[in-house]
């Protein structure tokens, strides 16, 4: 039971670690901070569907829609680093980047196995099972 308990613990960290995000002394920043990164995420969120045409690279979908949200990209940097480099502002581009490309696939995911489900309804005659 012990090494059942050790192996999911083991699988967890790892896991949990991709999600991580800075933690402030000070409260009120980490909270702005927060609002900030949620500002970004929900702008990537409302870009991508108007941008993806379902059969481009989702990198260069990625790209456009993360360029469409440069502005809250800028905000959340500045907000989190007081002087930022050339580096620091490639690496924030790059991460809006990351997490666009992650929701155009999840989008084109969502879309054919939506697909996939009337397709069988249509076939069937009866609706399918949501597993």
């Amino acid at each position: 039971m012990r090494s059942i308990v050790a192996v999911v613990v083991l699988f967890a960290l790892p896991a949990g670690g991709c999600t991580w995000r800075p933690v402030y002394e000070n409260p009120p920043l980490q909270g702005k901070i927060e609002r900030l990164w949620r500002e970004r995420d929900d702008c990537l969120l409302a870009n991508a569907p108007q941008v993806d045409d379902r059969s481009s690279d989702p990198r260069k979908v990625a790209r456009v829609v993360a360029q469409a949200c440069v502005t809250q990209t800028v905000r959340l940097m500045d907000m989190t680093i007081p002087e930022p480099d050339q580096k620091a502002r490639d690496a924030f581009q790059a991460e809006a980047e990351r997490r666009a490309a992650d929701i155009v696939v999840t989008f084109r995911r969502v879309d054919a196995a939506a697909a996939q489900r009337s397709q069988q309804r249509v076939n069937d005659g009866a609706p399918a099972p949501l597993h």
